[in-house]
């Protein structure tokens, strides 16, 4: 009898120590999966974040070459300058005549006014902004300033813009005779300056996201 007793009390359940050497085991394996995922899911919503404002300015960047591209007449700035200005002509003849105006054609003609912004707040600052006006004329100076108020609140081409490493103006013309209404731009979307390992960056990219895309395209205008 007083065996079977002792067999008992041999087989009994986890001790207190046991059971509270087992939940900080477990604890601490939870908060590490926890982490893990916590870390997963960050990286995971910033990238998401990165790609959708690239996409944006990707888009935005398209519809401004297009528009460049589709215009008739680079008015400002001259042959060979470099500018934070751009404006630009629709129906118009690249023709010049005798009195050194340029030509216009029939209809209503359309200025697109673009310009660098480094003075308004964020998001706005660092912006493309671009504005739209129809008249009879095609203006040869500059929308200025450069602000959000001049141009129309919802202006904003692309956002996040920085000139490029040789710190030159956003746009240049083509001083090359044989390829007239040309136009050069020439920047970065984000700060390459963040290109330079350093803390929370490796090589150039944050979590595996480029922190700057470089932009060097040369337009050339219908005739």
């Amino acid at each position: 009898m007083a065996q079977k007793h002792a067999e008992r009390r041999d087989s009994a359940g986890f001790t207190l120590v046991e059971m509270l050497v087992a939940t900080v085991l477990a604890t601490i394996v939870l908060l590490g999966i926890f982490n893990l995922v916590t870390n997963m899911a960050t990286s995971e919503v910033k990238n998401m974040r990165s790609a959708t404002v690239t996409a944006w300015s990707l888009a935005g960047i398209n519809a401004m070459n297009s528009d460049i591209a589709g215009s008739s007449m680079l008015a400002y700035p001259a042959s060979g300058v470099a500018a934070d200005f751009l404006v630009v002509c629709s129906n118009w003849s690249s023709m010049m005549n005798t009195t050194g105006g340029s030509t216009m054609g029939p209809g209503v003609q359309k200025a697109l006014y673009y310009c660098f912004d480094t003075t308004d707040p964020a998001p706005l600052g660092n912006s493309i902004l671009r504005k739209e006006v129809d008249g009879a004329g095609c203006p040869t100076a500059p929308m200025s300033p450069c602000t959000s108020a001049n141009y129309g609140g919802n202006s904003v081409v692309v956002s996040g813009v920085y000139r490029d490493a040789a710190n030159d103006p956003i746009f240049y013309t083509e001083p090359n005779p044989q390829i007239p209404n040309a136009v050069r731009l020439r920047y970065s979307v984000g700060n390459p300056a963040a290109n330079a390992t350093s803390a929370g960056s490796n090589g150039g990219t944050v979590l595996g996201t480029a922190v700057s895309i470089p932009y060097n395209t040369e337009i050339i205008l219908e005739d």
